[in-house]
């Protein structure tokens, strides 16, 4: 077998690569298909997680410093977070705040 592929090689290369090359590309697209069709039968990650029994609550430190013309947009953006809105905290920190943290 492998003197038949030096022989091709060595007499007609272009036929052999050519012949090489159609059987990758053969390979390659059986695999593809083999992965296409093992893949059709899994169901998505997050849809076999489910909801988890009990959501830890975070807090959300947003600083502001003459941000008042971005102040209403990122409001906006955290009032539509998708999380139970009782589990987290939205906290602005502006100058006046700043011994609050201290």
């Amino acid at each position: 077998m492998v003197a038949l592929l030096v022989w091709a090689l060595a007499h007609v290369p272009a036929a052999a690569l050519n012949g090489f090359h159609n059987a990758a590309l053969v390979l390659f697209s059986v695999m593809i298909l083999w992965r296409l069709v093992a893949a059709a039968g899994l169901t998505p990650v997050l849809s076999r997680i489910g909801e988890p029994v009990f959501w830890p609550t975070y807090t959300i430190l947003c600083p502001l410093y003459r941000e008042a013309n971005v102040a209403p947009d990122l409001i906006a953006a955290l009032d539509h977070l998708d999380y139970p809105g009782l589990m987290h905290q939205v906290s602005k920190v502006t100058p006046l705040s700043r011994s609050i943290l201290e």
